[in-house]
């Protein structure tokens, strides 16, 4: 029986378990907040301090669509660049079916 099993993350069963830092924990506290009393809300920051992480972990609470630039870049692929907001509705009309 080896004593380090290397799985690659395609195979893991559940996803890793991240812990939020004090700071991520209080802007996931206040996202989840701010959803119960309205449909949006916005995460902002100066800097690359773990958007996608907290994000990651409300999704992982209310569950949903994860929408993410790779998906809406592949969208914008197939049709001209100028075409922005058709390229984002067909997205968001996709993740909805």
């Amino acid at each position: 029986m080896p004593i380090l099993d290397l799985v690659s993350a395609s195979e893991r069963r559940t996803p890793p378990e991240v812990v939020l830092s004090p700071v991520q924990r209080k802007a996931a506290e206040g996202v989840l907040y701010g959803l119960e009393r309205g449909q949006f809300v916005v995460l902002q920051d100066q800097a690359s301090d773990g958007k996608t992480t907290v994000l990651e972990h409300i999704h992982r609470e209310l569950g949903g669509a994860w929408i993410g630039i790779r998906d809406f870049l592949g969208k914008l692929s197939t049709r001209d660049p100028i075409a922005l907001e058709e390229a984002f509705l067909d997205l968001i009309d996709s993740v909805l079916e």
